[in-house]
């Protein structure tokens, strides 16, 4: 039997779910507590140039990195991404405590990156060849790739399964071109991610094949890492326990989890989700997917549609401003003759005040005050994207595909929709405005429906309005403080068009 070793990955695939902020104290636990659990090689972070990082943070230069005591029972490694960090800022091995540096590259870099490695190895370190995105390769593709790293004989070469969407098929393909033609001296890797939930099964049906080379597995505690994660240290560990009869240690890979990672679970989370598995199922970015699925305003669908658009140069690398304009497309796409409709509005809001009701807490909490003024003389009130418990609206206004319900209660007289819904709901509304004319000029907020909606009432000429549970983020929201600060912003812009007051407590004053 070939030889396996474990490669925990935690302080630095890990680090894309904490920002790589895991804490001096966290940083030395975990080195110390894999190091005394029998783990082979370690890998402390990411090897950066640009700035000097704390020493909270596991993005380290060479320098930073030599502050570190490392125990001796180990090997210790660090990745850096392609164009990062240029040979020439590589001391030689014997200026550094880590034996190894990992190379990530994509294919379109990979003449470049050989070199790049092959100058590592001539300064006297392991080098781990990380081919990413290994699934787009061809079979002709890898192979030439493999004679390329026979020429500078590494100490590794590795399968990368960076979107996590390879199914045994793909893994096995893939693995019998490295067994056919990887140099037995360098050492075969794998690095799994757990989009489809196939890390565990597919790293096992890896090491039960007739293997020629050995081995090394990249794993992380709790499977830490960007969104779906990865495969867990502490199942591999013990899978190799029972299965070969070696002697990882699991008690002080447990206490890594319960006294650094659970926390940072708790905190940010990750694993198998829609998001993650639309992302492997389109072969893309992860990034892709989560970011849309952050907005809150898709069905799964819509998403699934988006990233079906991506065009194939883009789908490697994550670009937010790419996807940002591919969301407004698909929101735009539908453009509506809404002259009717908003002339309807018109008529109907004339000389009148205006109460938006968004779902805010604050708008049960004091309900009172909300129904006292929707039901004042000469008032209109608007619903924002739900139907309230505690007020009967006069109107209901919807921007948003995934809060919207069928509504058997509220007739089609008393619907507002923007045209991103049309195609979707059943259910026709009396009004119909155009969505892409209410937009924001803000990317955080640009389809907030509370906002798109007073920017209608503009439009309509209403002269005061009233808001009640627009109650703000909390701090535990995504970018809570951003998007609090943009919507604070944007009302004081808008206020300067008509009269806005708030009749609950808001975060907004």
């Amino acid at each position: 039997m070939s030889h396996i070793q474990i490669l925990d990955c935690t302080l630095r695939d890990g680090g894309y779910v904490n920002a790589w902020n895991f804490g001096r104290a966290n940083i030395k636990k975990v080195i110390n507590n894999l190091a005394a659990s029998n783990i082979d090689i370690i890998e402390c972070g990411f090897l950066k140039k640009d700035k000097e990082y704390g020493d909270d943070c596991s993005l380290f230069t060479i320098e930073q990195l030599n502050k570190h005591n490392l125990p001796q029972n180990a090997s210790y490694v660090a990745m850096i991404n392609f164009g990062e960090y240029e040979l020439d800022d590589i001391p030689h091995k014997n200026q550094v405590n880590i034996d190894g540096i990992r190379v990530a590259f994509h294919k379109k870099d990979l003449q470049a990156a050989i070199e790049l490695c092959e100058g590592i190895k001539a300064k006297g370190y392991k080098v781990f060849v990380q081919p990413m995105v290994s699934i787009n390769y061809t079979d002709e593709e890898f192979a030439a790739l493999i004679q390329m790293v026979n020429r500078i004989k590494p100490y590794a070469f590795y399968i990368v399964d960076s979107f996590g969407n390879m199914d045994n098929t793909a893994l096995l393909r893939l693995y019998t071109t490295v067994k056919v033609h990887l140099d037995v001296a360098i050492n075969a890797g794998y690095h799994a991610h757990n989009n489809l939930q196939l890390a565990f099964a597919n790293t096992q049906l890896l090491i039960a094949q007739e293997r020629t080379h050995n081995f090394i597995i990249d794993t992380s505690v709790f499977g830490m890492g960007r969104g779906a994660g990865n495969l867990n240290t502490e199942l591999f560990t013990e899978y190799m326990n029972n299965t070969f009869g070696l002697r990882y240690i699991i008690e002080p890979i447990l206490a890594i989890m319960d006294e650094v990672v659970y926390k940072f679970y708790q905190e940010y989370g990750w694993g198998y989700s829609m998001p993650q598995y639309l992302s492997a199922k389109r072969n893309c970015h992860p990034n892709y997917a989560s970011y849309l699925a952050q907005k809150e305003t898709l069905r799964v669908d819509h998403i699934n549609t988006i990233l079906q658009g991506l065009a194939s140069e883009k789908k490697n690398n994550f670009d937010k401003q790419y996807i940002e304009n591919l969301y407004k497309d698909f929101q735009c796409k539908n453009v509506v003759a809404d002259s009717e409709s908003m002339a309807g509005l018109k008529a109907l809001l004339n000389n009148t005040s205006v109460i938006l009701i968004a779902a805010g807490e604050n708008a049960i909490v004091e309900q009172d005050r909300v129904r006292h003024c929707s039901q004042s003389e000469n008032v209109i009130s608007i619903a924002v994207n739900f139907l309230p418990q505690t007020v009967e609206p006069d109107l209901v206004f919807y921007s948003n595909l995934k809060r919207y319900q069928p509504l058997s209660s509220v007739s089609q007289d008393k619907l507002i929709f923007t045209s991103n819904m049309i195609n979707d709901v059943k259910n026709s509304a009396r009004y119909i405005v155009n969505f892409s004319s209410l937009l924001i000029d803000n990317d955080f907020i640009h389809d907030n429906g509370g906002l798109m909606l007073i920017k209608l009432l503009i439009n309509l000429g209403v002269k005061k309005v009233m808001l009640a549970g627009f109650d703000g983020y909390k701090d535990s929201y995504p970018n809570a403080a951003v998007l609090n600060a943009s919507i604070r912003d944007q009302i004081k812009k808008l206020s300067a068009s008509i009269d806005i007051a708030f009749i609950t407590s808001t975060m907004y004053e």
